[in-house]
């Protein structure tokens, strides 16, 4: 049987683990299975959560692999995601679709995107994070100490920025940046309503950190 690890072409990512880019999958397939597989793909828009959802489904010899994927239109516009959100979307779900196959597999079935996003989900809030906070809160409150503050933020989000990982501390600073634009318009709006009425799933890489 034909090699579908693609150790030649995988890249490392933090912590050691090597992946194959989902280009070189494809090419893979073009190489070794041309005119036995294809790749077809359905996708979805949410525009309240501005977020696409994408499914992807290889057929290889008659036997079919699926895999999902779901991308957050950014606001930066250094960001792939600003222009290119279904697009990055549906690459990611051709490479589970591939990974389910069993191909460019070498120590996870996880992406890289994956390795990342659980890696931020762990890791505690930078001190730069924190920082945005506190200013945030100041700016939103008028609070000039951290005690102040960090009552402030246990009753409006459960917690302060040192409990905080990356991960929980880039939604908070999402909701928060939505608070604030909120006050600033001229309309109203209840600051309780903008920091508990969103989605959980928030885009980390839209936040100016």
């Amino acid at each position: 049987m034909t090699d579908k690890s693609l150790k030649s072409k995988s890249v490392k990512v933090k912590g050691g683990a090597s992946y194959a880019m989902v280009k070189d999958r494809v090419l893979w397939l073009d190489a070794n299975k041309s005119g036995a597989y294809s790749i077809d793909t359905k996708h979805w828009f949410y525009p309240e959560q501005r977020t696409w959802v994408v499914k992807a489904v290889l057929t290889v010899d008659g036997h079919t692999f699926s895999g999902h994927a779901q991308e957050v239109e950014s606001n930066d516009a250094r960001l792939v995601n600003y222009a290119s959100a279904l697009e990055n979307c549906e690459t990611s779900a051709i490479g589970r679709a591939c990974a389910a196959y069993g191909l460019g597999i070498q120590d996870s079935y996880a992406s890289a995107d994956e390795v990342h996003k659980a890696e931020r989900a762990t890791k505690p809030a930078t001190d730069k994070q924190i920082k945005t906070i506190y200013d945030t809160v100041q700016r939103l409150t008028g609070h000039d100490n951290k005690e102040d503050m960090d009552t402030w933020l246990k009753k409006a989000v459960g917690g302060t920025p040192e409990q905080f990982t990356t991960k929980s501390a880039g939604t908070v600073l999402f909701k928060l940046f939505e608070a604030e634009k909120q006050k600033n318009s001229e309309r109203p709006a209840e600051l309780d309503e903008v920091l508990t009425d969103l989605p959980d799933e928030i885009n980390l890489d839209a936040i100016p950190y």
